[in-house]
């Protein structure tokens, strides 16, 4: 799980706290696990009303920053099988285009 626009990692571990016991009791069986979290800025709302990626146009943004950190996590996870159009995928192809921009010099 990723919990989205909170104002720190305290913030974002509580929220998975809650939603964690919120499972356990009502679905006894299934766990999750917490994988980060993608903090509330302000380049956010402006790279939504641009209708473009805030990694594209802001890519040092504290946003920015956890999105990449996040698709690095989820890249490197072991997974028993891997399929070409599983999440991890496509975290690790956002993940490979972001650094071949970083090289090429096209963002900050």
């Amino acid at each position: 799980m990723v919990i989205n626009l909170a104002a720190d990692a305290n913030e974002a571990m509580e929220v998975f706290r809650k939603i964690s016991k919120a499972i356990e009791r009502f679905l006894g069986s299934l766990s999750i696990d917490y994988l980060g979290f993608i903090p509330s800025d302000e380049r956010l709302p402006l790279a939504v009303k641009q209708q473009r990626a805030v990694l594209e146009i802001y890519p040092k943004a504290p946003s920015s920053r956890s999105l990449t950190e996040l698709a690095k996590t989820i890249s490197e996870r072991p997974v028993e099988r891997r399929v070409n159009g599983s999440v991890q995928f496509f975290w690790k192809q956002l993940l490979q285009s972001h650094q071949q921009l970083e090289r090429n010099g096209g963002i900050d």
